[in-house]
């Protein structure tokens, strides 16, 4: 092919065809350039296509673990709402105005453990890591960018939130963990009352009702901030659906 437009070309040189040849030129130009359109545009075609399987492929990754999140989140909130019942019924009881100082700290010990926290969230986000990572998340447009970015934040506040609120629960018990018999089940009543009485009960009692305290407002704020993980959640899944129609 190369050697058929040369021998055009010598053709209207030798028989001195100038303008001929000059149109010619830029016919051959135009041909050149229109080759290199085509070109780039079916490299375009190519990359887009590539850019879109790229994207649906985080979008499927997302929407899994979004839904993992949100299954274990709303079950987590379920299990923290009815520990927040068994404080609020101790609540209740030591506020029995008939309540005898020796009743107090003789029920509290037989009938009442401190229930501990399950405050412990952990995330689906591998996929959101390596998206950010990669430089991919410009793919996205900006509206989903920004909801994006909001739920990993709403995840971290809740983290940094609950950890300093458990930390501070658990140093509090650890620092008075001889005042308290955690039985778990294997010891009966009696038994956890004669291993507690040579203990100053008025010690037990201000230990436990200030771990009850501590403990229901660690819980209470850890349904707060994952109750707003969980909504947001929920959010960017809605507009990762929409990527799916």
């Amino acid at each position: 092919m190369i050697k058929f437009f040369r021998r055009i070309r010598y053709n209207f040189m030798s028989e001195n065809k100038t303008g001929k040849y000059f149109k010619y030129a830029i016919g051959e130009i135009l041909l050149v350039v229109i080759g290199i359109l085509i070109a780039l545009q079916i490299n375009n075609w190519n990359e887009k296509r590539k850019e879109a399987e790229l994207k649906q492929n985080y979008v499927v990754n997302l929407i899994n673990d979004l839904q993992k999140d949100t299954l274990q989140l709303k079950q987590r909130v379920i299990v923290n709402e009815a520990y927040i019942k068994i404080i609020d019924s101790v609540q209740t009881y030591i506020s029995d105005s008939q309540l005898t100082y020796k009743d107090l700290a003789d029920s509290l010990i037989q009938r009442y453990n401190i229930i501990g926290l399950r405050v412990t969230n952990t995330y689906n986000d591998n996929t959101f890591k390596v998206l950010v990572s990669s430089g991919n998340i410009n793919i996205f447009k900006h509206e989903f960018i920004h909801e994006l970015m909001e739920l990993n934040r709403f995840q971290l506040d809740e983290l940094k939130t609950t950890e300093g609120n458990r930390d501070n629960y658990f140093d509090g018990f650890g620092n008075n963990r001889t005042l308290y018999m955690y039985s778990n089940g294997f010891l009966n009543p009696e038994l956890m009352v004669s291993l507690t009485s040579d203990h100053d009960h008025s010690a037990f009692l201000k230990f436990y009702i200030n771990s009850a305290l501590i403990q229901k407002h660690t819980i209470n704020r850890y349904i707060e901030k994952t109750n707003l993980v969980i909504s947001q959640t929920e959010r960017v899944l809605n507009l990762l659906n929409k990527e799916l129609e």
